[in-house]
């Protein structure tokens, strides 16, 4: 009797500890696996449109003075990742014409947002140095800042937008991104010899080809450039490759 009450209990005390076991195996949270967060031109970025953040970017580059310029004057990464004004995302910069490599961190869950090439078109008025830099009468401010750079736009010779050796689109045209007009502030050291443009306003429109993306946590190679023609013998390329930490 005392054998078969033994074996009765023992029997008991597993069943229990199966129990809680299985219990809390059952109520173990499974942790999500990180996935690679591709965004294109059409979508939003953390709540902000392309466009937006094209504007925000260049506001940022003409509102930094040249020897901290995250494009300009940056040939590691020191100056890299620029945090944008609005929202959980980061600025990363081409090179201004270089071919480079840098390095930079970001924080896990952080957008990454970078043109593979762009360019801006901009006047001011009043501007003394050259004033006929205006738009013609009745022709908006649009069309006349808009005319002077989207041809050069319209057939990219090179882009590039890889991460890890892969490309990010499928197609990096589609990517293409056109501001609305907005003002930029530049800053003195952005402008040629013998003209005194002290911080003003001047009226802007970019156009360009930009990336955007949420990489998982590691270290990440990120390719981005490209390159169009002026003309038959003038251009303008850049690119730039980054080692990405993401902790």
């Amino acid at each position: 009797m005392k054998k078969n009450t033994h074996l009765c209990s023992n029997m008991a005390m597993c069943c229990l500890v199966a129990f809680v076991l299985s219990t809390s195996i059952g109520c173990k949270k499974e942790v999500e696996p990180e996935v690679l967060e591709v965004v294109s031109a059409t979508q939003q970025v953390d709540g902000k449109s392309f466009a937006d953040l094209s504007t925000q970017w260049w506001t940022l580059f003409y509102n930094t003075p040249f020897a901290k310029n995250p494009a300009m004057s940056d040939k590691t990464g020191a100056l890299q990742p620029v945090g944008s004004p609005i929202g959980n995302t980061v600025f990363l910069f081409g090179s201004g014409g270089d071919t480079l490599s840098r390095t930079v961190t970001i924080k896990k869950g952080q957008y990454v947002f970078a043109p593979m090439i762009n360019m801006v078109n901009w006047y001011i008025k009043g501007d003394t140095c050259d004033a006929a830099y205006i738009p013609a009468p009745g022709q908006t401010d649009l069309a006349f800042l808009k005319g002077g750079i989207a041809s050069f736009l319209d057939a990219p010779v090179v882009l590039t937008a890889t991460l890890d050796g892969k490309p990010l689109y499928t197609d990096a045209k589609t990517q293409r991104v056109q501001t609305a007009i907005f003002e930029a502030t530049i800053l003195p050291d952005y402008t040629v010899k013998n003209c005194d443009w002290r911080p003003k306003k001047a009226t802007s429109y970019a156009d360009g080809f930009w990336l955007a993306f949420k990489p998982t946590v590691g270290t990440h190679t990120l390719v981005l450039g490209g390159k169009i023609k002026f003309d038959a013998t003038n251009s303008f390329a850049n690119q730039v490759t980054y080692t990405l930490k993401v902790e």
